[in-house]
């Protein structure tokens, strides 16, 4: 804990310390009596030897009390100059703890906590649902939609990457059709942030992918009809965020197990 300063995860250890003080508060008590030196604080487990760590948790038996109390206000001082909001965070990730009795830990060196803790609102982008990012990235997603599966009729000609050449068709095999508005993702945003569009045909894609004909009404009339749909104006910024998240949840497993965020925690 000391070279905690030294670390680039010196917020995540600060926040990881501090929600286990709350949820383990037996770490920050003073032994009653020389027995009790013996005893883990953690896990209660007594040895009748002189050890360094608990045997059966693993707990350093010396850090508890005061001492323990003392690093911890340093380091909780030091992690909040580099992110104000550590104890916002915290504060709305247990919500079923009320402040009276978190507060109750925060004595001694940690008695400054008290009115940090007290005073600390929500978070931006909190509560998390994940359902309202889904439903921005749904609408992104159809608005930027160029083509859309459909079945073939038996015998109709159909283009094989296999063979790079044509073939007929079986019954029932997909194929790609132009569907939807084909919108380039800086347009599509611009929809849904509420972006007034001038009057009058849209130009074509720079990439050339065709696309229906649009215009400026169209697109604003898109756009309320979304926002009306959504239940609020979009921001760019936000819109941007969702959509990189979904990119991302999709595309990798290891996002997907870790539960990552819209914004960082």
């Amino acid at each position: 804990m000391n070279n905690a300063k030294y670390q680039p995860n010196l917020v995540e250890r600060a926040g990881q310390w501090l929600r286990f003080m709350i949820e383990r508060p037996s770490v920050l008590y003073e032994p009653e009596d020389e027995a009790a030196w013996g005893r883990c604080s953690l896990c209660a487990w007594e040895s009748q030897e002189k050890i360094e760590r608990c045997a059966l948790c693993g707990w350093p038996i010396h850090l508890r009390g005061e001492r323990l109390q003392r690093e911890l206000s340093k380091l909780i001082r030091r992690a909040l100059l580099r992110d104000t909001r550590l104890v916002a965070r915290l504060k709305d990730e247990i919500p079923w703890l009320p402040d009276d009795v978190v507060c109750r830990q925060f004595t001694g060196p940690l008695a400054w906590l008290d009115a940090v803790w007290r005073r600390a609102g929500k978070p931006p982008g909190r509560p998390y649902d994940p359902a309202r990012h889904w439903r921005i990235v749904a609408a992104m997603e159809m608005l930027m939609q160029t083509h859309a599966p459909s079945p073939t009729e038996e015998g109709e000609p159909l283009f094989d990457g296999d063979i790079q050449g044509t073939r007929p068709a079986r019954a029932g095999e997909l194929k790609l059709v132009p569907c939807g508005y084909g919108l380039m993702l800086r347009e599509a945003v611009g929809v849904l942030s509420g972006k007034l569009f001038t009057p009058g045909p849209i130009p074509s894609r720079r990439d050339g992918i065709a696309r229906p004909v649009l215009t400026g009404e169209l697109l604003n009339s898109i756009g309320r009809a979304l926002q009306k749909q959504l239940g609020y104006r979009l921001g760019r910024e936000e819109v941007f965020r969702s959509w990189r998240w979904g990119r991302q949840l999709r595309g990798s497993a290891p996002a997907r197990w870790s539960g990552s965020r819209v914004r960082a925690r």
